[in-house]
């Protein structure tokens, strides 16, 4: 499997930096869940007003009005092309993919965080900003700086 930082860029027409109505929030919210959940996807609802988030194996996208994002097995892309291309309340015009080294990075960090306890936070901007679970929640860390810590330690 050879994973990609992708994402999915969609147009999704009641929304421009905010939504039109609760009415047209949640149409797109359910149908975007139904699309993944039809292809074995697993949904996690969005958090405190943020965006949900859908997950197959070590696969994850952030699920924004104007863009789903995150890192998938490039086998994946298509079908989720073809699955998108059903929606009614948005439309997927374009797919933009990280290169591989980018990727992999992309990868390596998150798991290096997520074996330490690290999730990530903020609605609107999920990867900029992690936050340490457990007894010291109350800590958040930019990620720039434990990514140059990474890419030094792991990487380089």
């Amino acid at each position: 499997m050879a994973y990609r930082q992708v994402y999915f860029r969609i147009r999704t027409d009641c929304y421009n930096s905010g939504w039109t109505s609760d009415a047209d929030r949640t149409a797109f919210e359910k149908e975007s869940r139904r699309l993944f959940q039809e292809l074995g996807w697993t949904a996690t609802l969005g958090y405190n007003g943020g965006c949900d988030t859908v997950t197959m194996g070590q696969q994850d996208l952030y699920l924004h009005p104007s863009s789903f994002s995150g890192v998938i097995d490039e086998a994946s892309i298509q079908p989720l092309q073809e699955q998108l291309s059903k929606a009614r309340t948005f439309r997927c015009y374009h797919v933009d993919r990280a290169s591989a080294s980018h990727s992999a990075h992309h990868i390596i960090a998150r798991r290096t965080l997520e074996m330490w306890g690290f999730t990530r936070i903020g609605p609107q901007y999920p990867q900029s900003t992690i936050r340490l679970t457990g007894s010291a929640a109350e800590e958040a860390v930019p990620l720039a700086a434990l990514d140059q810590w990474l890419k030094f330690r792991y990487i380089n």
